[in-house]
């Protein structure tokens, strides 16, 4: 797992990288199990079919070789049924297909709500919410 994810000396300006073993002697054991997680599931995250489940009491995932062919997803530890094409909650009722125009038509309507509702703040540029013309 070493050198998965890159540490940085904390010394301000020092770019220097810390290797897992000097990591090991300078960080509590609560740190380099904390590392060793996060590192694990970054690994896990770089493989391109592995998806999380969205259950949020789940925290499993799984590997799907159906891809976007079938892209129900069905999680081995909780039964929940994923979108692997949405990264997703499966979409009960509508084709992926479906999804995606809903999901274009939800985003352009915000849009729209966001240009008629807020204006660009003058000193930032940041959309605000207007409260007059």
């Amino acid at each position: 797992m070493a050198g998965i994810v890159k540490i940085e000396c904390l010394v301000n300006h020092c770019n220097f990288l810390m290797e897992y073993e000097v990591m090991k002697r300078v960080s509590s054991k609560y740190l380099i199990e904390r590392y060793e997680y996060l590192s694990c599931r970054e690994a896990i995250r770089q493989i391109p079919d592995f998806r999380w489940c969205h259950n949020q009491n789940c925290g499993s995932g799984q590997e799907h070789l159906g891809k976007d062919i079938s892209p129900i997803m069905i999680c081995i530890a909780c039964g929940q049924m994923n979108c692997f094409t949405h990264d997703a909650i499966w979409h009960d009722g509508r084709t992926c297909t479906e999804y995606e125009a809903e999901k274009n038509t939800i985003v352009g309507a915000t849009r729209d709500t966001i240009e008629r509702e807020t204006k660009t703040c003058p000193g930032c540029g940041i959309r605000i919410y207007k409260y007059g013309e």
